[in-house]
């Protein structure tokens, strides 16, 4: 085994205050012992292969970027790749 390596995430954005579904692609995800984004555990994940793991993210309510972490026997990825979260549009105003 060696430390997993963390190459995409799809999609790669997802709003506030809901858990998405999101897919994670690289190596060495065989006997994955949990997912975090942001430093929080994702509520769900399956490693689908030794190449992905779908997982849900955690909810949250700050916008912004969140490192996405898989950690395997051997200790997590360093990859620092992140997800963002994002706010709904707001809107302002209306014109016939």
């Amino acid at each position: 085994m060696s430390l997993p390596t963390v190459t995409s995430i799809y999609p790669p954005s997802g709003p506030l205050n809901v858990s998405a579904s999101v897919t994670i692609t690289g190596t060495s995800f065989t006997g994955a012992t949990s997912v975090t984004i942001g430093g929080t555990a994702a509520p769900s994940f399956t490693v689908d292969s030794d190449t992905q793991i779908t997982c849900t993210t955690p909810s949250t309510s700050s916008p912004g970027t969140a490192t996405v972490t898989v950690t395997n026997g051997d200790g997590p990825d360093t990859d620092g790749l992140t997800y963002t979260y994002q706010a709904a549009p707001t809107v302002t105003g209306v014109t016939p």
